[in-house]
């Protein structure tokens, strides 16, 4: 598997733990197993890495007693707004290749959830598509 992903010297696997970590999506070590297809093994030895690199924490669950809890630390959130700023480059990079038409029509295609110009409003400089008409 190749490191670098998002800019960051980490596996993919441990870049796509940090957000969904940081994201709230997953909050214990089984549904990180389930949500990145990792068998139970692997899931440790990702968590065990993470933690020694002080990215992510990993505590009990108040909850249930059986069960730990798994949360970014200072760290980890850090490195989670590189990977989201890395993202916003890579994404306005791509989308300068389109119009502001093609743009439009595609994120009205997309996931209500899903705003390109959302994902956009952080990057500087302003993409091209954004600032001139086509």
């Amino acid at each position: 598997m190749q490191a670098g992903l998002a800019g960051i010297e980490l596996s993919p696997s441990a870049v796509h733990t940090i957000i969904e970590i940081g994201y709230g999506t997953v909050t214990n070590a089984s549904g990180l197993g389930t949500l990145l297809h990792l068998e139970k093994p692997s899931v440790s030895r990702l968590v065990q890495k993470l933690e020694n690199e002080s990215l992510i924490e990993v505590g009990p669950d108040p909850s249930d007693k059986r069960s730990q809890v798994l949360s970014l630390t200072h760290g980890g959130k850090s490195l989670l707004g590189e990977i989201e700023a890395y993202a916003r480059q890579q994404l306005g990079s791509a989308l300068n290749e389109f119009s502001v038409q093609d743009v439009t029509s595609m994120t009205k295609m997309a996931s209500p959830s899903f705003s390109v110009f959302t994902a956009l409003a952080r990057i500087s400089p302003v993409p091209k598509f954004m600032a001139t008409e086509r």
